[in-house]
C-alpha cells in the first residue's frame, strides 16, 4: 500500500496567509530560521490529528499582524491530498473564532 501526499494548501495559518504547495516525487522544504518550515509541518499534523508537531492540541494558530498580534475574524484552514494506491482523498480542517455581541454592547466579543 502506498501514500502520498499531494497538495498541502495552508490559509491565514499561524504566520503564512496563503500558500499551496504541490508535492512531487521528491520534495524537499528547507530555508533560514523563522521563515515557516515548522509552521508547514504544524499544518500537516494539526490537519490529520488536530495537534501541531510538539503534540499540542491548544496553540496559536491565528495569524499574527505586523506587531506580532493576533489577527482576529479570519478564518483559519489547512487543505490536504493523499493519493492511497490511486485513489485521492481530500480532508480539510478549519478554525473559527466564536464571537458573540453582548446585548447593550456595539462590538462583538470573543
Amino acid at each position: 500500500m502506498a501514500i502520498r501526499l499531494n497538495k498541502l494548501e495552508l490559509e491565514n495559518f499561524k504566520g503564512i496567509r496563503n500558500l499551496l504547495i504541490e508535492f512531487g516525487q521528491e520534495t524537499t522544504i528547507y530555508g533560514d530560521n523563522g521563515v515557516g518550515k515548522t509552521t508547514i509541518v504544524d499544518a500537516f499534523t494539526w490537519l490529520l490529528w488536530g495537534k501541531n508537531s510538539d503534540g499540542k492540541t491548544t496553540f496559536d494558530l491565528r495569524p499574527l499582524d505586523e506587531n506580532n498580534n493576533p489577527i482576529h475574524m479570519v478564518e483559519c484552514s489547512v487543505t490536504g491530498e493523499l493519493d492511497k494506491n490511486g485513489v485521492v482523498v481530500k480532508f480539510k480542517r478549519i478554525s473559527k473564532e466564536k464571537w458573540e455581541t453582548k446585548k447593550g454592547s456595539p462590538e462583538p466579543v470573543l
